[in-house]
């Protein structure tokens, strides 16, 4: 990894270049998620500033990034010191509004990273836009705090908006919503910018699409091994786990014997009792009666969108009786397949932690357009956080299958 000091003189360095596309910097950004999305969008990406004890990903992300790893203290001397940026942006954590345990929201002392990430930086260093996104909890549950940081950062000529969406809207493989916070001195024409993208960059995908995608990659990668090691081609490709990197199954616990017995869309917690009794021994021992996987554990759908990825094993894969690797995660959240994380299960924790990249290149494209068109913000509301809500035009199916379809997948598998 790029040390301190190298990645904040790249950074700094970086920041003083003219170039034509917009220069952004992130902030807490993890893996690379959003930085991805903002090269898509065309922005140049200059590097990320991460806080010590939150800098999972750093390693994985500094492939492509200087990656400044530092106290906030380092963060302003880097900010100080660097020339104008046009978009900040962040994905500070979300644990005050999701996970387990009690959601403090605002009173949770672990808020401070949004208050140092994703607003006193930014406030700090004033690029022409900056962004930052949570789960949507912070807006249903702490609407009067974020109007409050509307109003200040109007004192400073920013338009604020709540921006609330889903991926399954920007040509992505899950309904994994988000809410942005997004404050700019131009205006942001969000429904224009939408309107002209093109189909795919709009239409929901499947699980299916996602995992065809993968086993296309596993073909070309083992073609390639084939042709490097006999200079040609044979006809039987066989498209192994393990052949991309971070594609390997890694589990090896108790609920593997609960995936035959869970039909697509169904969650491993719904497994009626006699069966848990049968063949599920937690550490070894027979069940007891009580606890069973989480709401989470569910196997996905050929046909529909896949359940939201999260930061560890939870997604079954629809057709084989294992959970989906981190190379199949990270297709669903829109990395490439050249893109390594680190080994093992902390893959999982990576690809899972930041932004998919579905939701950063819109952003990314609406915060450009908004740049090259150059119209100022308007101020007749300025002071109001404006609220550009999309959540209700996700039209998706439920992963559950009918009774009567759940009974003959069962019998087929059984």
């Amino acid at each position: 990894m790029m040390v301190l000091q190298d990645a904040r003189t790249s950074i700094v360095e970086a920041s003083r270049i003219r170039t034509i596309a917009p220069k952004a910097l992130g902030l807490c950004i993890f893996a690379g998620g959003f930085s991805l999305g903002m090269e898509q969008a065309d922005i140049n990406v200059i590097g990320h500033l991460e806080l010590k004890g939150l800098e999972l990903g750093s390693e994985v992300s500094n492939q492509k990034w200087p990656v400044q790893v530092s106290d906030l203290e380092g963060w302003y001397q880097t900010l100080d010191d660097a020339g104008d940026l046009d978009i900040m942006y962040a994905n500070p954590p979300c644990v005050a509004y999701a996970g387990t345990g009690k959601h403090q929201g605002t009173d949770d002392l672990r808020m401070c990273y949004v208050r140092h990430c994703a607003y006193d930086a930014m406030m700090r260093k004033q690029p022409t836009a900056w962004v930052w996104e949570l789960v949507p909890g912070i807006f249903s549950k702490d609407l009067a705090w974020l109007e409050a940081m509307s109003f200040r950062a109007s004192r400073l000529g920013y338009e604020c908006t709540a921006f609330l969406t889903s991926s399954a809207l920007h040509g992505g493989y899950q309904d994994r919503r988000r809410f942005h916070f997004v404050a700019s001195r131009v205006k942001l024409d969000w429904e224009g910018v939408y309107a002209g993208l093109k189909p795919w960059e709009k239409d929901s995908k499947t699980l299916g699409d996602a995992l065809f995608k993968v086993d296309n990659a596993r073909r070309d990668a083992w073609r390639k091994r084939l042709e490097a090691d006999h200079g040609t081609i044979v006809d039987e490709i066989r498209p192994d786990l393990g052949i991309l990197p971070n594609d390997e199954n890694v589990y090896r616990g108790a609920f593997q014997t609960l995936f035959p017995h869970t039909a697509p869309g169904m969650h491993l917690g719904h497994i009626p009792d006699e069966i848990m009794r049968k063949v599920y021994r937690p550490h070894g021992s027979e069940w007891s009666g009580t606890g069973r996987p989480g709401f989470s554990h569910t196997r996905g759908r050929m046909d529909r969108p896949s359940p939201n990825v999260l930061g560890g094993h939870t997604i079954v894969h629809p057709a084989h009786d294992r959970y989906l690797t981190p190379r199949e995660c990270a297709t669903i959240m829109g990395f490439p397949m050249d893109y390594v994380f680190s080994p093992g299960a902390k893959a999982y924790q990576e690809v899972g932690r930041g932004l998919c990249t579905h939701n950063a290149r819109f952003v990314g494209e609406v915060i450009r357009a908004g740049l090259a068109a150059g119209i100022q913000a308007p101020i007749e509301n300025m002071g109001r956080l404006k609220v550009v809500d999309w959540r209700s035009r996700v039209k998706t199916n439920s992963l559950a299958m009918p009774v009567a379809e759940s009974r003959r997948w069962y019998l087929q598998r059984n």
